[in-house]
């Protein structure tokens, strides 16, 4: 399957952009690292916040993948959404 995939995406969306506003962190965070730090830094001042829980769910999934898989094929990331939800696929 590596040979069928060039590169794949590990996106976690704030669409709310609580992890901007309540840390004044800027968007996109990129890589598993500094996700990581920031999910860190975010559970442990608001751990009732689901956003948490998504950012530490994508750093699982990518660990996942990276696991099965090519590492230089998967980038994780962290990005904030805006005042309104957005179409992401159309038809």
């Amino acid at each position: 399957m590596s040979s069928l995939v060039r590169r794949v995406i590990v996106l976690c969306v704030d669409r709310d952009n609580d992890v901007g506003e309540r840390l004044g962190v800027p968007t996109p965070i990129i890589g598993r690292g500094n996700v990581l730090k920031v999910a860190t830094e975010y559970i442990l001042r608001y751990p009732d916040d689901s956003d948490a829980n998504a950012m530490f769910g994508a750093v699982q999934l990518y660990d996942t993948l990276i696991s099965t898989l090519v590492p230089r094929m998967w980038r994780s990331l962290l990005s904030q959404g805006g005042p309104a939800p957005r179409t992401l696929l159309r038809t």
